[in-house]
């Protein structure tokens, strides 16, 4: 794309070569036709795409150029799809209603033999830069808008995901301003939300096919496993009845005490069991598109983990081998060697670094450009394996939970340029299983094997804590970040406001169960 478009009469080619050089001079791309060359269709589909590819169209008003029949095709041709015009005088000797009224509503700057140079470059300059994120995204639009309707209006060339969201915001913001939205460019935005409409609504009943699909395998499953135990039991002596009976009335005490869970506590435990490594897992791959999904398939994946807008997809293969595909190009950008150690996964905010956090206590980083991949960091400091990763919201702090008992607050910035700095730490009396940032970024908390949920600002200061009846293996946050869970034990599942917790003592809005007390 070019900064400026220059329409010009051959009459005024010497002006034109010293405006050139100036604009090159102050780093503006300029396009313009130097050579004499036909009129053909061929030079004319040229011409429109420098225009469209342009942010600005600069025209050279003088009495050659007003009456050039080509002249005025480009000043039409910019018109037509919105174009920020720029209109300068470099001769006089023309009638004023000579000059096309698109050019007469702007402002003219004057560059003639009379006038300074420098003085009306500057103004130039000035118009140019004014609102130039706006214009420069506008021309970005038409000519995606273009291409989009040159081939015919497949789907293929639409606006998705976060790249469409962008550009409807933007459009929503552009009625008054300049140059305001072409009706092409409408349209593409229009057909792109109902083509990404669609995509959803093929994706939600993929997925509900498939939870149809895993709820009858569980019940095949279950059936067997009944009809298993049934044969075990007819199998089992009479003399070790007693001892058997005993187990199953123990067992059914123990459903019994499930039944207590509230409602909310029900929705939480499923949507914790939903995040289990082989229902995520099969889940992950139904949203896939089918190539990819044969892809990982053939790799048969222990577990993969999706970066945030789901651009990548990193998965452990059945042979404990890390690979990392970047989804839009479908090939494999990253392949590493054995790593059955590896603890956990993950993708900064922005999906420009991968980290794999390993239970021999060393985080490695990655950089993530596109396919390419740049190994920028390798961190130490934890005396025991590392059990879980999180980056803030915001991007700025990376945090990794051991089984030395501590979290270690990591700056990136400071961290990429000097990996050998060890952070501050934050530590509990057992190993922590489990970190997470709220959203706005201002707190971390923390689950320990000391059977507490604990909650830091971030200068590692403790400034909540609720004991629990076991380790607590997992803490996160729901989506809307105004609940905090805990998952202890096993499966115990426990929901409690955000952000309540920080008003350690009153217990009365926290739904703390019994024997769950606010640490001492």
């Amino acid at each position: 794309m070019s900064d400026v478009f220059i329409s010009y009469s051959r009459t005024d080619q010497d002006f034109v070569k010293v405006l050139h050089q100036a604009l090159m001079a102050s780093q503006y791309d300029a396009w313009v036709d130097w050579d004499n060359i036909p009129l053909t269709a061929d030079w004319w589909q040229e011409i429109q795409t420098g225009i469209e590819a342009a942010h600005m169209f600069i025209f050279v008003i003088s009495p050659d150029s007003l009456v050039s029949k080509v002249c005025l095709q480009e000043v039409d041709y910019a018109a037509i799809h919105h174009k920020r015009l720029m209109p300068i005088v470099h001769r006089d000797g023309f009638a004023q209603e000579q000059v096309p009224a698109v050019l007469r509503r702007h402002n003219w700057l004057y560059f003639r033999h009379t006038d300074d140079f420098d003085t009306a470059f500057k103004a130039l300059v000035e118009g140019l830069d004014t609102d130039l994120d706006y214009v420069k995204f506008h021309t970005r639009l038409l000519v995606r808008s273009r291409e989009w309707q040159t081939h015919d209006q497949t789907e293929d060339y639409l606006l998705r995901g976060q790249d469409l969201e962008t550009t409807e915001t933007w459009l929503a913001e552009a009625s008054e301003k300049s140059p305001s939205p072409t009706p092409l460019q409408r349209s593409f935005v229009y057909h792109s939300r109902q083509a990404e409409t669609r995509r959803q609504q093929q994706q939600r009943r993929r997925l509900r096919r498939f939870g149809i699909s895993v709820s009858i395998l569980a019940a095949l499953a279950l059936a067997a496993a009944a009809i298993a135990w049934q044969q075990r039991q007819r199998a089992i002596q009479q003399s070790n009845l007693a001892e058997q009976q005993s187990k199953l009335a123990f067992a059914h005490q123990l459903a019994v005490e499930g039944q207590t869970l509230t409602q909310s506590q029900l929705l939480s435990q499923q949507q914790a069991r939903m995040g289990t490594t082989e229902t995520s897992l099969a889940f992950g791959l139904a949203s896939l598109p089918p190539d990819l999904a044969r892809l990982l398939g053939q790799e048969n994946p222990r577990q993969i983990t999706f970066s945030p807008s789901r651009q990548f997809v990193a998965a452990i293969t059945e042979t404990f081998d890390l690979r990392v595909w970047h989804i839009p190009s479908r090939g494999t950008a990253l392949a590493w060697g054995t790593v059955a150690d590896v603890a956990d996964v993950g993708f900064s905010p922005d999906e420009t670094l991968l980290t794999v956090a390993t239970r021999d206590s060393v985080l490695h980083i990655w950089a993530i450009d596109g396919d390419d991949y740049t190994k920028v960091a390798a961190l130490t400091g934890h005396t025991a394996g590392l059990t879980d990763t999180a980056f803030s919201p915001d991007g700025r702090w990376l945090g990794t939970a051991s089984e030395d008992g501590t979290v270690r607050l990591w700056n990136l910035a400071e961290i990429l340029e000097s990996p050998m700095r060890q952070p501050p730490q934050i530590r509990h009396n057992r190993p922590i299983g489990s970190l997470t940032f709220s959203p706005d970024g201002q707190h971390i908390l923390t689950g320990s094997d000391d059977q507490t949920l604990r909650i830091w600002d971030m200068v590692g200061q403790e400034v909540g804590c609720i004991s629990h009846l076991a380790p607590v293996q997992r803490v996160r946050f729901n989506a809307d970040g105004t609940q905090v869970g805990s998952v202890s034990g096993s499966t115990l599942v426990r929901v409690w406001p955000w952000p309540s917790l920080l008003a350690e003592g009153s217990g009365a809005d926290t739904g703390l169960a019994e024997g769950e007390l606010f640490c001492p």
